[in-house]
């Protein structure tokens, strides 16, 4: 019994002890933390935002749901407007598809040297 009643008073002193050093920190800490916390729950509350205003088609404004088209240029379509020169897209597809061939046809030139010799 007696070392169940120390281990309590060992407990409870060293609950007393933290709260002592919780009540000790410098509000400057406290508030650094609260305002991360609020920035945090700020962000999601704006992502959230953003999904809601993302349904909607960029040219006419038209609620595209389930089947909205997402063009390159990274904005959302209904299905009239979902082809680049329906809704005037400026995103280049012709340097993209340039930029893909010089990738996968690199240029094969022979030594000239052989010629000459």
């Amino acid at each position: 019994m007696e070392s169940q009643s120390n281990n309590n008073n060992n407990n409870n002193g060293t609950l007393l002890d933290d709260t002592k050093s919780h009540h000790d920190q410098p509000l400057a800490d406290v508030l650094k933390r609260f305002t991360k916390d609020f920035a945090a729950t700020i962000d999601d509350i704006s992502t959230n935002n953003n999904n809601e205003t993302k349904k909607r088609c960029k040219k006419c404004n038209k609620k595209v749901g389930l089947i909205g088209f997402e063009c390159r240029c990274g904005d959302l379509f209904c299905g009239k407007h979902r082809y680049p020169e329906v809704h005037e897209c400026e995103f280049n597809f012709k340097d993209i598809g340039r930029n893909i061939l010089a990738k996968q046809n690199p240029l094969c030139i022979r030594d000239k040297l052989d010629e000459r010799l």
